[in-house]
């Protein structure tokens, strides 16, 4: 039998009014005795149902709600949970890609679970507690669907922060890596056993795609990873791109991708750098268009003014790169920071270098990743195209 948790009235009111996925545990009247992690119903004071949701007792978000309303919890809530979200996808795509995100967090009532699909593989990222509770369920839940090859990728810093272990391997039917797959006419080797996250960025496919629509003169790529706005600059037919990251690995990753697509080696140089100080540097070559697309900066919430700084300074430096008619290209993928507070700091890191544009083109994830409209958090990845005078 599930425990219970108790909101407080104004909690109570706040939750019915708006559905917020969170519960903070200043909002909770009454705690249970029962484990992280597990299944609780979630009642006003009075003893209305409100709905389910995944308890954490040291955590401040205490619950993350699975299911709202009076109806009971069914046993396969996981699995409908997973099959409303295969649907999404189905509708979301006219055709439905051979890479994509099924599992978008709470997003799709699932909170703390990623699941990102590349080909015949299921790669699954947890994050929260009562999610790790889930992972057989999960599995089994996903071989219902039809994806019997399964990796985990579960190494972030989220899951230390919920008292977790970090997990990474194979779950099911002995997964095969590299994955090649074919995104917007590009061909990728998908790693998750050595890329970041899930191994690959599917949020900045409308990115690349506007690059690769068009023909640039010369490109500066900044945290290039694997090479995605490069690859896309170089199937427009640019003849100079410059790609630095920190990572030697993921360097080597792209010039793979270089010749795996039969792009010519000679119009693509990569530099191993550390991007903070070679942007503060005194190099003075300009381009046509500079990708600033950096990690989150803020990975939690004390560290948003420090991380609104650092955007400010990031984009000032790229800013200086950009030739006078040029484009940049920047993004912050933290949903800590409001678009409306990014947007400021893009505008005030180009004006402390004299330099003023138009935006022309905003970014968002995609089809694949939908945002519930009552989880603002949900609208974490944010880019525009800033055309400078």
């Amino acid at each position: 039998m599930e425990s219970t948790v108790y909101l407080k009235r104004d909690r109570a009111k706040t939750m019915m009014a708006f559905g917020h996925p969170w519960v903070f545990s200043q909002g909770i009247k009454s705690k249970p005795e029962t484990d992280t992690g597990s299944v609780v119903r979630v009642c006003s004071e009075d003893g209305n149902v409100l709905g389910w949701g995944l308890y954490h007792a040291r955590n401040s978000i205490a619950v993350r709600m699975i299911q709202f309303g009076e109806s009971a919890l069914s046993d396969d809530w996981l699995l409908e949970a997973l099959k409303s979200a295969f649907k999404i996808r189905q509708k979301a795509f006219v055709d439905l890609p051979e890479a994509y995100r099924l599992v978008h967090g709470e997003n799709d009532h699932l909170p703390g679970l990623t699941i990102d699909v590349f080909g015949e593989t299921a790669v699954i990222q947890i994050t929260a507690a009562g999610m790790d509770q889930q992972r057989p369920a999960i599995i089994e839940a996903l071989r219902t669907l039809g994806f019997t090859r399964l990796y985990e990728r579960s190494d972030s810093t989220a899951r230390q922060q919920e008292g977790l272990t970090l997990s990474q391997g194979p779950l099911s039917g002995n997964p095969k890596f590299p994955i090649v797959i074919n995104d917007s006419g590009i061909k990728y080797q998908i790693n998750p056993t050595k890329d970041q996250k899930t191994g690959f960025f599917l949020d900045q496919r409308e990115g690349r795609a506007f690059v690769a629509a068009r023909t640039f003169t010369s490109v500066l790529d900044l945290f290039c990873n694997t090479g995605g706005f490069s690859l896309a600059a170089l199937s427009g037919h640019c003849p100079r791109v410059l790609a630095i990251d920190s990572s030697a690995d993921a360097l080597d990753r792209l010039q793979q991708h270089v010749l795996h697509n039969g792009f010519d080696p000679s119009h693509v140089e990569t530099q191993r750098q550390d991007l903070f100080r070679w942007l503060e540097s005194r190099v003075r070559e300009t381009f046509e268009l500079v990708v600033l697309d950096p990690p989150s900066l803020a990975k939690h919430r004390n560290a948003t003014n420090q991380a609104l700084k650092a955007y400010r300074k990031l984009n000032a430096a790229a800013g200086r790169r950009v030739q006078p008619g040029g484009l940049l290209l920047t993004f912050c993928c933290s949903g800590l920071i409001p678009k409306d507070r990014f947007h400021q700091s893009v505008f005030l890191g180009l004006r402390d270098v004299g330099r003023s544009g138009r935006i022309v083109a905003h970014f968002h994830p995609g089809p694949d990743h939908p945002e519930h409209l009552n989880f603002l958090e949900g609208h974490y990845f944010k880019g525009m195209a800033v055309h400078l005078d």
